[in-house]
């Protein structure tokens, strides 16, 4: 038999235990078992908007970065129905694209329509819309302060926590295993292997589990559990970026075919419930300026002006909001790797059965499963 751990049960974790029992369902030969140290939902998925800026992304076609998101566009559209059917769930899903709107021409308009060409030949399609052409197709936005707008009808959002319950519930129907009182505390090791790994649990007790391979899906946490069992290398550096977003109730209905908007960093994001998300804010922790880093790092207070600004800007474009009633505001951390490009997907320094596919910032929702499949990858190579 072999054992696989997956340390982490966000997103990542979660729809790469679905995908990998998915293989073979119910394989007395394949054991999976997921661990984290507390209830799914309450880190950086359960805060994530679910936006997926893929072929919006300014992504040149040969990057790694393009790739992932490429694969996981084209993954999403098979895997969310799939799980819908296996789980009966609901999974709120919003195909109706991404307007970006511009309120300056940094990159070019010449950019935007070679980015537009080449997502033509990947079979994805991109608009360059003039303002005058966008507020005729989207009447309800306020383009004032706009210069031409970018819609990308591929692109789209999901909803993270039904997603991520939905994968859950679908894993563990395959056979696999979740452990939700356990933090990975230090590594077995055997020369370049790993052997095991030792658990805390929240009495404080120590347990040993026996393993064939590590997937290290832990967020910021996967630093501590990686340095801790690596034999060599450079310690990796994960620090949580603080994101607040709001939830509303706009005082009218919604256009039902409403798709996600973005200006100046900020979403509004329609919700199937009629609802709408405002968000995120993007605040580094002190001493971070988005570039360097003083160590150790802790993890940044949110700014009590954050959610007055994110509101008052996302009023400007969506007048729609303007007499919304707030129904709750929420925050949550997203890993950001130090000193190299999210995510991290490598072998740990040192052993050949210990992989990091984590640290994916602001796009873990969008990643997922092109991360999973490349994981799956590293596993049938070993």
């Amino acid at each position: 038999m072999t054992k696989i751990a997956i340390a982490g049960c966000g997103i990542i974790g979660a729809i790469l235990a679905y995908e990998l029992s998915s293989l073979d369902p119910n394989s007395p030969d394949l054991e999976i078992l997921v661990i984290d140290r507390q209830p799914p939902a309450r880190a950086s998925t359960g805060a994530a908007l679910g936006v997926m800026m893929g072929a919006i992304s300014l992504k040149k076609a040969k990057s790694r970065a393009w790739k992932l998101r490429r694969d996981s566009l084209d993954r999403y559209e098979t895997l969310i129905p799939e799980l819908i059917a296996k789980t009966g769930r609901s999974i709120p899903y919003n195909r109706h694209g991404i307007l970006k709107l511009c309120t300056s021409l940094k990159p070019t308009l010449e950019k935007w329509q070679t980015l537009a060409a080449e997502r033509r030949e990947q079979n994805f399609q991109l608009d360059i819309l003039t303002s005058e052409a966008a507020a005729d197709r989207f009447p309800y936005i306020n383009l004032d302060q706009t210069i031409a707008a970018v819609y990308s009808a591929d692109d789209r959002q999901v909803e993270p926590v039904p997603l991520l319950e939905a994968a859950i519930a679908a894993a563990r129907s395959q056979g696999v295993q979740f452990d939700f009182d356990g933090r990975v505390e230090s590594g077995l090791t055997d020369s370049d292997r790993l052997v095991g790994i030792r658990l805390r649990r929240s009495s404080g007790a120590i347990e040993t589990v026996d393993l064939d391979a590590l997937i290290i899906t832990a967020g910021a946490g996967s630093a501590a559990i990686a340095n801790d069992i690596a034999s060599e290398g450079e310690p990796l550096n994960i620090v949580n970026v603080l994101g607040q977003a709001l939830h509303l109730r706009p005082k009218s209905p919604i256009d039902p075919s409403t798709p996600i908007i973005t200006r100046d960093d900020i979403h509004v994001v329609p919700r199937s419930s009629g609802t709408i998300w405002v968000g995120a804010t993007v605040e580094f922790p002190p001493d971070d300026d988005g570039n360097g880093l003083i160590d150790p790092t802790p993890d940044p207070i949110p700014d009590p002006q954050g959610l007055d600004r994110l509101m008052a800007t996302a009023k400007t474009f969506y007048p729609a909001l303007e007499d919304a009633d707030v129904i709750s505001t929420w925050q949550g951390m997203r890993p950001r790797p130090v000193g190299r490009s999210a995510p991290v997907i490598e072998p740990v320094a040192g052993l050949t059965n210990a992989l990091l596919a984590t640290a994916h910032y602001r796009n873990g929702v969008l990643l997922a499963p092109a991360t999973a499949q490349r994981a799956i990858d590293w596993l049938h190579a070993l």
